[in-house]
């Protein structure tokens, strides 16, 4: 049995999304392996910060948790693995596992999950063209036009 920190994040996210926000957010370089005998694993070979070998972010597209469609990250455990995980997990949101061998997991909200989730939902039902044109829908939320709503809370623009 091996042990292992493990990260379920929304598949929405495509592995290029992942290699870029982890090159981006760690300032290192990250490349990418394939595997022919398995088309849904890759591996980003990186070095996590604080250490100085290479290590295998193993990467799983095609997951579940709790019956809902995941890209499962694991690294091997330990204390690097962890920190380094659970930025992903702030980043990315999803659900976090220390131990795999425990069925323990910290729940992390997506960014953005109910304020601009909110907010471009909001848009979209008040003018639903919004939803295609972007250089508009970034006005409709820089002029603050959700708050126009009779429901919503309209308080004072600093």
């Amino acid at each position: 049995m091996g042990v292992d920190t493990r990260l379920y994040i929304n598949n929405s996210w495509s592995v290029e999304d992942i290699k870029d926000v982890i090159g981006k957010r760690f300032e290192v370089p990250v490349t990418l392996k394939f595997h022919d005998w398995s088309p849904d694993y890759i591996q980003m070979i990186l070095t996590l910060p604080g250490t100085k070998e290479a290590r295998a972010l193993n990467i799983f597209t095609k997951n579940a948790i709790g019956g809902l469609p995941a890209t499962l990250l694991s690294l091997h455990h330990d204390s690097y693995s962890i920190g380094f995980l659970r930025v992903l997990a702030e980043t990315f949101g999803g659900f976090f596992q220390e131990q795999d061998y425990e069925e323990v997991f910290e729940a992390f909200s997506k960014p953005g999950e109910g304020n601009i989730d909110f907010i471009v939902k909001q848009a979209i039902k008040d003018e639903p063209k919004l939803a295609d044109d972007d250089k508009a829908m970034v006005t409709y939320i820089a002029e603050e036009k959700w708050r126009d709503n009779a429901t919503w809370h309209k308080g004072s623009k600093k």
